[in-house]
Parts: structure tokens; sequence; C-alpha cells
């Protein structure tokens, strides 16, 4: 599911490093944007509730990177992850696959 949503919003994957087979990868990657391609990392988790110490996560990852963060996960988003990132994770972007 990653990778077609990658090839759909014309994402290139640069780097890609499987943490746990079918549950956890994460990808170094460039994202089209209006002044031209940005690198992200992104941490896609095969969840089917994703909450805000998976964000948390994620951005810890970004940050020691010096990367803004897309975090995939084909399950919902809690209540307190939309809370987290809102308030204290604004480099984190959410996408539910």
């Amino acid at each position: 599911r990653v990778y077609d949503f990658f090839s759909e919003s014309n994402i290139m994957v640069i780097e890609t490093k499987v943490i746990k087979k079918n549950l956890e990868v994460e990808f170094l990657i460039k994202v089209p944007s209006a002044i031209g391609r940005l690198n992200y990392y992104s941490y896609a988790k095969n969840k089917k509730k994703c909450n805000d110490s998976d964000l948390s996560m994620a951005y810890v990852k970004a940050q020691q990177k010096n990367l803004p963060a897309l975090y995939l996960c084909p399950g919902e988003l809690s209540k307190k992850g939309y809370e987290a990132l809102d308030i204290e994770l604004k480099t984190v972007s959410y996408k539910k696959l």
C-alpha cells in the first residue's frame, strides 16, 4: 500500500529500511511541492489504531535527520494523536492509507 501511495502522489523513494517485515518501514523520500522536491523522513507502520507515541517516535527520528516527518498508517489516529499533531508535533504529517 505504501508504494502505491508514493506512486500516486509522485513521491520519489531515496532510501528504504525495513525494521519489522510487514509491520514497520522507514523511508527517506522526496515530496513534490510548489518550490521543488522536498526531503522528508517517512515512517510506515501497519497498525489498526495509531496513537501519539507512534507519532512522537517518528518525530524524534526525523529530528535526528533534520527533516520533517510523514507518518503513514492504515488505521485510525487516536484523539490524543490528533491533539499532539496540532500542539506539539507541527513538523509531522499523518496520512491514512
